[in-house]
């Protein structure tokens, strides 16, 4: 005769305060390192990297304040010191040390910055600047441009 199967329990009840995110006044200096980390993945849609846009949002709200080209050749140096594909962006491994490191080389930020950070963050959903388009001109050369639709203009830069 076969054996009868194991009797069915009921699962567990869902731990509904797990779905709620954690506070950053909640967080441990690694989970919230973590937290800004994928946020900025998130921002970027590169999931496990930080690319040149992302970094460029954290490092601004750490005091970065220069402008987008300059952001551009720090972004490269900081790749270079920390031994970052500037194409793939920062690793999570990387990001880390970068923001625990006291020494010249390092962004250092104490846990009350990361929380800041964090929640500044968290307060901006996570939306990467549109990638402006071309428009082809179609009118004739004589009649003035059209203005573009409100929808058109990327408000990004004044974020």
């Amino acid at each position: 005769k076969p054996a009868a199967p194991p009797p069915k329990t009921a699962a567990p009840a869902p731990n509904l305060a797990a779905a709620v995110p954690p506070k950053p006044a909640e967080l441990g200096r690694d989970e919230l390192i973590g937290a800004i980390f994928q946020d900025l993945g998130a921002f970027c849609k590169s999931p496990g990297r930080a690319t040149v846009k992302a970094m460029q949002r954290f490092m601004t709200l750490v005091g970065f304040e220069g402008s987008d080209n300059e952001w551009r050749a720090e972004y490269q140096s900081l790749c270079k010191e920390w031994k970052q594909d500037a194409l793939q962006g920062f690793e999570q491994a990387a990001f880390s040390k970068m923001v625990n490191d006291k020494s010249e080389m390092g962004v250092f930020c104490s846990d009350g910055e990361l929380r800041n950070i964090l929640g500044k963050l968290l307060a901006v959903p996570p939306k990467p600047p549109a990638k402006q388009k071309t428009r082809k001109r179609t009118e004739p050369a004589s009649e003035p441009a059209k203005k573009p639709k409100v929808a058109e203009i990327d408000d990004s830069q004044f974020q």
